[in-house]
This record gives structure tokens, sequence and C-alpha cells, in this order.
């Protein structure tokens, strides 16, 4: 009995040690019970109820039937539930996973602050707690959710991999004591400076704070190391969108010989190192945004292995340096809002893998080289031409003449601008031939030619932005037809727009728009055309000088005879027109034809005049003339010495035979004298004056007139 009783206790035991440690009944093991229940806990804690589908855990089933989690030698060694809805706080608890090896609760919607307890594992190799955020409507912001500081010692030995980036995590980073760690990374997250232990691992390989959605910069403060000795192993740093990152980029980071990708978009002022023309591994180079002074160093030229150089947004000065014909891997060139000057290289057109080519906003002159665009087909090869050209910005330089007729062959052309650049000519023959081209940016030059050629092409299917505005274009615009690809009856104009304002278009040129601009502002319109206003219309006369009493004329154009240009029989006629003048700015009732007459005019008509012309076939279009000013000249005729008359101001006095008239004061002050025999009354107070007339013959007589 007694032996049998000792049976019993030792079964029970062992039941008991079974079901805590080793296997299920289908072979397969359990973890310890505080394990067990920090997971429970993180379950419950993060709204586990609502998890995707293909994570949600059955807490009716053994713990190795829960997804995400791992389990060797008796405990939980993974933990992977990235992207499954997670929605709550860590819990403490969490902490009893002692044996683990990495962690995986990215993008899902956790809420701060994080348990110091997750920075305690001793076996940690990968924490990932990248992009806790709200999904935000189009235009706001997204939220960050999980919020709080770092513990002022991350002291994790076998940490490898530490992703915090899409988080709310604010403060000073940490001390770093993680000698294994080779990949730090926390953009668009608020870390207010960097320990500095953080360049003294000496096995990192990679450094990521970078902006990225958020319309704010980040707060980070400091500067980097002078020396980068201690993390000489580092292959890319990424550092950007940080204003109060500031100090000179150091000549020392070039110790980084393996260095392949150096992004510093900060407040970093001084210059470009010449030393970091002896990273020979770089494939990218960023160090737009700065403030950056000095010229471009010819050493940069010997990067044989760039993909990627942005030097954008910066101070820098002098010329492109000739050096960069070297970069024949180079797809990005990006050189835009600096004070670079000279010509537009020619050598330019040797880069024949660039696919982005941003020059703008700098001070180039001269035209812009025919050789940059390769030759046409069947041409043989001149040994220039940039083939694969999807981007080319030339927006706001000094240049002069037109757009390259070569250009028409850049046939993988997506997007140009060369708007405010200086030039002339009619582009629309080379942009007709960029077969792919989907935005369009020439506004603000001196641009002319028949804009409807461009826009009726069928080829150009792609076309969704034209910026043409502030140029001489003219021609019919005309809607179009539905087209399969869903994009409805006036496809071009659904995306971004087309602006044709204030250029030499006439109301006719939009008749056949009529049906969509009806009932609708001229520029909100349900498909983004912006036509109005247009240039004022040109007038055979910008003044005349009539006298009082005498009639006056001005004329607006004949729309017809705008520009030598053929019409079809649809066209709107003058008497569809209508038509209306202003003086000053008011309107003249009863002047609402293309003429304005005048029989008799008096001195309060003098002004200027312009004439408006509408259409109800083209609603929103008013053409306006150019400004056309009338001088009413009153006068007394004739006056005999020594009379006493009462004028008014502004009146052209008038004395026949006189060789010059004088005006005087009844003091004898000299107000305003003329060679001739009229003389204006301007900008005088009341009182008397005195005209001196000096008469051919030598005798001096005068008039006495009462203003």
């Amino acid at each position: 009995m007694k032996h049998k009783l000792l049976i019993n206790v030792a079964l029970m035991f062992l039941v008991s040690f079974l079901g805590l440690n080793i296997r299920t009944a289908h072979g397969q093991e359990l973890i310890p019970a505080d394990e067990k229940q920090a997971l429970i806990d993180l379950f419950n804690s993060t709204n586990g109820a609502e998890w995707k589908s293909w994570t949600k855990w059955d807490l009716t089933a053994s713990v190795d039937q829960w997804k995400g989690v791992k389990i060797k030698d008796g405990h939980v060694s993974e933990l992977d539930l990235h992207s499954s809805n997670l929605q709550g706080k860590i819990p403490a608890s969490i902490g009893a996973l002692t044996e683990l090896v990495k962690i995986r609760l990215d993008n899902n919607l956790l809420e701060g602050p994080l348990p110091k307890e997750l920075f305690q594992f001793q076996k940690l190799q990968e924490l990932w707690l990248t992009n806790q955020r709200k999904q935000a409507n189009a235009g706001e912001v997204r939220e960050y959710t999980l919020t709080g500081g770092l513990p002022d010692v991350i002291d994790m030995p076998q940490l490898k991999i530490l992703e915090l980036s899409d988080t709310g995590i604010t403060g000073p980073l940490s001390e770093m004591k993680t000698p294994e760690l080779l990949q730090f990374q926390a953009n668009n997250c608020t870390l207010g400076s960097l320990h500095p232990s953080i360049w003294e691992l000496p096995k990192i390989i990679f450094i990521g704070i970078q902006l990225g959605e958020s319309p704010k910069p980040l707060p980070l403060t400091g500067e980097l190391p002078k020396d980068f000795s201690k993390c000489a192993n580092l292959k890319a740093l990424a550092i950007g969108g940080c204003p109060n990152f500031v100090g000179e980029i150091p000549a020392s980071i070039a110790k980084c010989t393996g260095m392949q990708q150096l992004l510093l978009q900060n407040g970093h002022t001084g210059t470009i190192p010449k030393e970091l023309g002896t990273m020979k591994n770089l494939v990218l180079l960023a160090l737009a945004n700065n403030h950056l002074t000095g010229e471009i160093p010819e050493e940069l030229g010997n990067l044989t292995n760039l993909v990627q150089l942005y030097l954008g947004m910066n101070e820098l000065t002098g010329t492109i340096p000739e050096s960069f014909k070297n970069f024949t891997k180079l797809n990005h060139l990006n050189l835009k809002k600096n004070k670079l000057t000279g010509n537009l290289p020619e050598w330019i057109g040797q880069l024949h893998n660039l696919t982005k080519l941003i020059l703008g906003d700098n001070e180039f002159t001269g035209t812009i080289p025919a050789k940059w665009a390769p030759v046409g087909e069947g041409q043989e090869s001149d040994g220039f031409g940039i083939n694969r050209l999807m981007e080319l910005d030339l927006a706001n330089l000094k240049l002069s003449g037109e757009l390259p007729e070569r250009f028409g062959n850049f046939t993988s052309m997506d997007k140009i601008w060369i708007n405010n650049a200086g030039l002339s000519g009619d582009p629309t023959t080379v942009l007709q031939k960029m077969l792919e081209i989907s935005q369009i940016y020439i506004q603000d030059n001196n641009f002319k030619g028949r804009l409807d050629g461009l826009l009726a092409l069928e080829d150009l299917e792609e076309l969704r932005v034209l910026y043409a505005q502030n140029n001489h274009f003219y021609g019919s615009i005309e809607e179009r037809e539905h087209q399969p690809d869903g994009w409805g009856p006036y496809y071009r104009f659904n995306a971004h727009g087309i602006n044709v304002s204030n250029n030499d278009f006439v109301l006719k040129d939009f008749e056949k728009l009529s049906p969509i601009l009806t009932g609708k502002e001229a520029t909100n319109v349900t498909n983004k055309l912006i036509f109005a206003p247009q240039n004022k219309l040109e007038v055979e006369e910008t003044s005349k000088e009539v006298k009082e009493g005498e009639a006056l004329s001005f004329t607006a154009p004949t729309l017809e005879d705008l520009r030598n240009a053929p019409f079809s029989t649809t066209d709107l006629s003058e008497t569809k027109n209508v038509y209306q003048w202003y003086k000053d700015g008011k309107k003249v009732d009863g002047q609402n034809t293309p003429v304005l007459s005048i029989d008799k005019v008096n001195k309060d008509q003098s002004g200027v005049y312009v004439c408006k012309i509408t259409n109800a076939r083209v609603p929103g279009l008013t053409m306006e003339t150019k400004e056309m000013i009338a001088t009413v000249k009153t006068g007394i005729l004739p006056i005999e010495a020594n009379q006493e008359v009462i004028v008014r101001e502004g009146d052209i006095l008038s004395v026949k035979g006189a060789e010059s008239l004088a005006l005087y004061t009844t003091s004898g002050n000299l107000l305003s004298s003329v060679e001739g025999n009229e003389i204006s009354i301007n900008h005088l107070s009341s009182g008397t004056i005195v005209i001196v007339i000096y008469t051919t013959g030598g005798v001096n007589k005068a008039v006495k007139y009462i203003l």
C-alpha cells in the first residue's frame, strides 16, 4: 500500500512536470507558465479579438499553434506579429520571455509608452517596432500611436537590428551598449539628440534618421562626430530632414571606405569635403537641402560608381565640374536651386544612363545643348544623347534661344520643366514627338505657335498636365471624344489640368469647349482647364489727342484679323460677341459696339479706355484690349491783351502769334514757360495768375486770368 501511494505521488508529479515543460499528446513542446501568461497578456492588452485572421490566436489551443510564436528548447524564441492590427499597449510581463531572439511588432497600432522590459532582453537580436500609426485621409498627417521615450541605457549585448521608424518615440537616443548592432533606424521619430555612443559601435553598418511624409521637420539636434574611425564599417548613413542637425561635414567620414550610401540633408554648413572623392564605393551621394557653399570639388568626379547625386538646395557657386563626365553609371543628377553659373555643358549628353536631369533655379546662361538628345531613328550616332531621359528640369534659368529640334528624340520623356527660362520660338513641334510625356511646364517664356496642334494629337495619350500660361500661343482648343481608358471626354484635363491663360487665344478658340464650360467658373471647371484671362488684344491706336468739341473714336480689333490662321465655318461670329467699353475702369453707357464713338468730346471724357469682349458660347472668358488713352484739350481762342478771363484746371490757353508763353503769379513768381503759342494750366491753387505774352515783334503783352 505504501509503495502504491509513493507510485501515485510520483505519477502525479510526473504528470504535473510533463504538463508544464515537455510535450503534449501531440508531441509538441510547451513553455513555462509565466511565458504563456505573458503571451496571453499581450493578446488581451492589444485587442486580440480584432487581430488579423492570419495571426489571431485560439487561446484554447496549444501554444505552438499560435501564429507567429516560435518555440525552441521549451521557451519562446521568436514573436512575429507584424501587420496584425495589434491595438493597445505592450504589457510589462513581456519581460518574462527571456529567451527571445527576435521580436516583430511592426505595422500595427501599438500605443506607448514602451515598457522598460522591452530593452532588457540579453539574447535578443532583432527588435522591430516600425510603423505604429493610424492611416490618415488624403492630405492629413498620419498619427503615430507609440509614444514616450527610450530608457537611459539600452544594454542588449546580442542586439543586431533596432527598428523604431514611424513611431512617436521622443527624447534623446539612449546610451547604446550594443556592441553587435548592425542596423539602427528611427525615421520620422522625434528624437531630440544622438548619444555619442552611436558613433562608437564597431560593427554598425547602417544608421537611418530621415524625414518621410510628415510636413514638419524632425527636431534632432547636434552635429556629426569629428572622427569616424570608430564606426568605419558604416556602409549607409542617412540623416535627413533635421534642420537643427548642423555643423560641417567632416573630412574624416572618408574613413568609411566601404560606404555605399551617404545622405546628409539637414542644416550642414561649410564646403563639400574634397575627401569624399576617395569613397569610390559610393552609389548614392545626397547632400541636398543644406547651407553648403563654395564650388563643387573636382574630386567628386572620381566617384565612378555613383548612380544618384543630389546637391540641390544649397548655395554652391561656380560651374559644373568637367570631371562629372566620368559618371557613366549616373541616372539621377540634381543640382537644383544653387548659384551655379556658366553655360550648360554639352558633355552632359554623354551621360547616357541619366533618367533625371535637374538643373533648374540656377544662374546658367546660353542655349540648351542640342546634343543632350539622341540622334533620330536611322541616323548614325555621334556619341551623344541621353537615350532614357524621363525628367528634365531647366526652370528659372537665364537662357536664350529655342528648344532644340533634336529634343523631339527624347521618346522616354515623362516630365519637362522649361518654364521661366528665357526661351522663345515654337516648342510644340518638338513636344508633340515625346509620345510618353505626361507633364509639360513651359509657362512664363516667350513661346509662340499653335497649341491646338499639341493638344489634338491622339498619340499624346499620356498627357495630363500642360502649364503654358504667359506666352503667345493660340489655336482652337477642342473637346475630346470618350477614351476607352475611362478618362472621359475631356480626359486631358482631368488630372492636374491645363493652364493656357495669358496667351493670344481669342473667344472662338474655346467655342468647341462651350458645353463643359457653361455654368462653371473659368478657373475652376471640372476638367481643370484654366483659360482666363488672355493677353490683351493689340489695337491700332493706343493714344489720341483731340480738342474739346471734336469727335473721338477708338476701334477694337476684329477677332478674325488677329493673326494669319485659318478658321472653320463654325467659328464665333462678330454678331455673337458682346462689346462693352470702359473708361478708367467704369462702364461707358451706350458704348457697346466694336467702335467707341463720341461726336463731341468734353474735358471730362479724357481718360483710359478699354474694350471688353464676351460671348455666351464661351462663358467665363473676357477678351480685353490694350489701353487706349484719350486726351481732350480745352482752349480759349482768341485772347486779346489785357483781358481778364475765368479758366479751369487743365485748360489749354492759346495765343495766336505768340512766340513763347510764361505763367506768373500775381507776386511775380514764374510758374512755367513754353516755346510756342499754347500752355496748359496744371496743378495750381486758386488765385490770380498772369500770362506774359512775347509776340514775334518783341512786344510784351499781358493777359490776366483767374483760376
